[in-house]
């Protein structure tokens, strides 16, 4: 069975562009803060701040979205920042399905048609240990 290619979503692609932006490939840290003399200011990397927190129920459940920011420094430290909304939901793709039989194998074969929809996929059940991490 082949299976469908996966595209990347422009949120995605741009958030992963943020991360290269903010992060020294030769060490794999983030870039640091620097003062005003141009010297690296220590433990001084990225974060993620959280502005909003918001409670969802839904059939499946009660679940936890987020609105934060990644606040970070670039190559000549200075301060960029990032929105990231809703980090913790997904869109999962459906897919049409058809079967079709092969006489030569006298079996049926389930042939994907390609997407058919989407669905919200969230990843965080509410609880108030998960409200505190994503406030911690």
């Amino acid at each position: 069975m082949e299976h469908w290619p996966r595209l990347a979503p422009t949120e995605e692609i741009v958030y992963y562009e943020f991360i290269d932006k903010i992060t020294d490939s030769k060490q794999e840290k983030f870039y640091p803060k620097r003062d005003g003399e141009r010297r690296p200011i220590p433990k001084s990397g990225a974060m993620k701040v959280t502005t909003d927190l918001i409670r969802l129920k839904t059939e499946e459940g009660e679940f936890l979205l987020s609105k934060s920011y990644i606040i970070g420094h670039d190559a000549a430290g200075e301060e960029v920042s990032f929105y990231l909304p809703f980090s913790e939901r997904w869109f999962k793709t459906l897919f049409a399905w058809t079967n079709e039989y092969k006489s030569s194998s006298k079996q049926f074969d389930r042939i994907c048609l390609g997407p058919n929809g989407t669905q919200i996929q969230y990843l965080l059940e509410f609880n108030k240990d998960n409200a505190k991490d994503l406030f911690d």
